[in-house]
């Protein structure tokens, strides 16, 4: 995932989050300073699952979960 660096905290909850609903896997996150308040969720091989202007607020992990489902990943919750 790739963050503001004001998004800190908000990329722990759902690093946390994701890492329950996929059991082996783990959430890598890069604090990137010039990201236009955009939050980006990517595959390891670069692939972009979401992005979401940041400018309000962060998506709901719920749709992050849509996102990685939508792309075969099964989850477990």
């Amino acid at each position: 995932m790739e963050y503001d660096s004001a998004q800190v905290d908000r990329f722990i909850e759902f690093a946390d989050a994701l890492e329950d609903a996929l059991p082996g896997v783990m959430v890598d996150g890069m604090e990137i300073t010039d990201t236009n308040s955009t939050f980006n969720v990517k595959l390891d091989d670069g692939e972009l699952l979401l992005s979401v202007s940041a400018a309000d607020d962060l998506p709901d992990t719920r749709d992050v979960l849509a996102a990685l489902t939508s792309a075969g990943f099964s989850l477990t919750r």
